[in-house]
């Protein structure tokens, strides 16, 4: 028989886990993955999200567009534009870590690991994927050993207050640290 403390124990953590992240500017996300020399691309979801909306809709699925749909802001540093490219995706909205660890453990292309973060692999597609913290996911086709330690370090790349301000304001905005040292 399950108590009625064990129910209200794991509703408080399913609560606990929806919880909005504190204050964008404060935070500096896109930071974590501001590389030197990548294009950061940022779309703020709260403005605008047709643009994101049409480009997925022609290239996924139903469950995609629900994810962008629990989505405020979504920041993609690119290292290159060739198709050897590496990407790095940080998306901040309503992702709790605890409901979203168990719904990618259920799935069997996925192997977990766990540093001092749990992280997903794709066995079939090579895609990384972890939500570090409330309200954070970070996505990419290379390790995220970078991106999860600027998280645990609390390190951010320096994004101008301009820039910043832009992100807040603009639907898309585009920005690169050292441009040109990599991209082609």
């Amino acid at each position: 028989k399950i108590s009625v403390a064990f129910i209200l124990v794991i509703f408080i953590f399913i609560l606990a886990g929806c919880r909005t992240s504190p204050e964008f500017a404060q935070q500096n996300y896109p930071g974590v993955i501001a590389y030197d020399g990548n294009l950061l691309v940022h779309f703020n979801l709260s403005e605008d999200s047709v643009i994101l909306n049409k480009f997925i809709s022609r290239y996924s699925t139903d469950d995609l567009s629900s994810i962008i749909d629990r989505t405020e802001r979504l920041s993609v540093s690119i290292d290159s534009l060739g198709s050897d490219s590496n990407f790095f995706i940080l998306a901040e909205g309503s992702y709790p870590k605890i409901i979203t660890n168990l719904a990618i453990g259920r799935e069997d292309n996925w192997l977990k690991h766990k540093d001092n973060y749990v992280w997903w692999e794709n066995k079939i597609d090579g895609l990384f994927v972890s939500v570090p913290i409330r309200s954070v996911a970070l996505i990419s086709n290379s390790s995220l050993s970078r991106g999860l330690s600027s998280i645990e370090a609390g390190s951010r790349k320096y994004i101008p207050e301009d820039v910043k301000a832009e992100f807040d304001q603009a639907a898309v905005t585009l920005y690169s640290h050292l441009p040109g040292s990599k991209l082609y």
